[in-house]
């Protein structure tokens, strides 16, 4: 990890504003989860249901909720520790300087490309024609992008990107290693036994503050185009489909897939490994957990699960039901013999 920024629990308190028990002058030394936080380290407690687990660590400094109780070691009180406790590691561990705003010999530029304030553009870097980039745009090693794309302020884009034609990226964008947007959709037409492929026309665009995790793929639409809404996060290996939108401030867990033209709702909350066909509509923060294969319109608000998927609560009534299934097998059995015995006593 970084070396950690010099900071006493009482300076810290000042910037979190929360109410400070203990020493103010005591240094932190280091970050740490709970169940590994020592002397000197920070680490948050949630709720009440990790009291246990502080109350093993007694040394450490914490970032508490309101109602924790006193203890010797110092304490910060806020009404969101969690939070409070992302704005401290921002603080004691600061984004690392960049290297200085250049463009490395190798680097290859399109005729008609224009490049904004303070860009820094790696080694091997090739960026094609009529492209527009905007001011304090940082672009990694090996990253290739063709031909009339534009790349708002403040966008960072990882080493190994492929960013195809007519892509448009917003501002304060975050592209990881890996990613590919704007290829060709899964677009084929089956005409007597044959498969042609349909034109793909259209493009991507990412909205402001969206973030892409590593090795995603974002495909361009066939005609249009595939849209990903500001603030969307987005997990590694995700494939998301032509002509696809996915709302604003929608989260995307890892390997997900999502079929083309469907349409994701704003704040929805989508879990890993999750399966979602063409043309489906997905409310607004709607929650898909883990591994949900979803096949039709899902209302707002709703929470799914399963394959198909289907509302929570009936799948954990489901489950229930089937952890019962071998005890009913044994009554059924039982039943069916005492049955089959007074009907043998009958017939005699």
């Amino acid at each position: 990890m970084r070396k950690i920024r010099a900071l006493t629990i009482g300076e810290l308190n000042q910037v979190l504003g929360g109410e400070l028990s203990g020493d103010s002058s005591s240094p932190i030394r280091g970050i740490a989860r709970l169940e590994d936080a020592n002397a000197g380290d920070l680490a948050f407690v949630g709720s009440p249901k990790m009291l246990s687990l502080a109350d093993a660590h007694p040394e450490a400094t914490l970032i508490v909720y309101p109602d924790f109780p006193d203890r010797v070691s110092p304490l910060i009180r806020v009404a969101n520790p969690m939070a409070a406790f992302f704005k401290a590691l921002s603080l004691l561990y600061p984004q690392r300087e960049l290297e200085t705003p250049s463009i490395h010999p190798s680097v290859i530029l399109g005729k008609g490309t224009s490049l904004g304030e303070n860009v820094y553009l790696g080694p091997n870097v090739v960026i094609g024609r009529f492209c527009q980039l905007g001011n304090n745009i940082r672009i990694e090693a090996n990253t290739v992008i063709a031909d009339d794309v534009t790349v708002g302020d403040d966008t960072v884009i990882a080493c190994n990107v492929s960013i195809r034609n007519d892509t448009v990226i917003g501002k304060r964008v975050v592209v990881h290693p890996g990613v590919v947007l704007g290829a060709d959709g899964f677009g084929f037409q089956n005409i007597d036994g044959v498969n042609h492929k349909i034109p793909q026309l259209g493009h991507v665009q990412l909205e402001d503050d969206v973030e892409i995790g590593a090795n995603t793929a974002i495909d361009r639409a066939t005609i249009g185009a595939t849209i990903i809404e500001k603030g969307v996060k987005i997990d590694n290996l995700v494939q998301i489909g032509h002509n696809c939108v996915i709302g604003s401030q929608t989260v995307i867990a890892g390997q997900t897939g999502i079929a083309g033209s469907s349409l994701i709702g704003k704040g929805v909350i989508i879990g890993g490994q999750v399966g979602i066909a063409d043309h489906v509509v997905v409310g607004d923060q709607a929650i898909l957990a883990a591994q949900s294969g979803v096949m039709g319109k899902v209302p707002p608000k709703s929470v799914l699960w399963g394959v198909p998927a289907r509302s929570h609560s009936r799948v954990l009534r489901e489950i229930a039901v089937i952890r019962q299934l071998p005890e009913l097998a044994k009554k059924i059995r039982k039943i069916e013999n005492k049955l089959s015995e007074f009907f043998s006593e009958s017939e005699e």
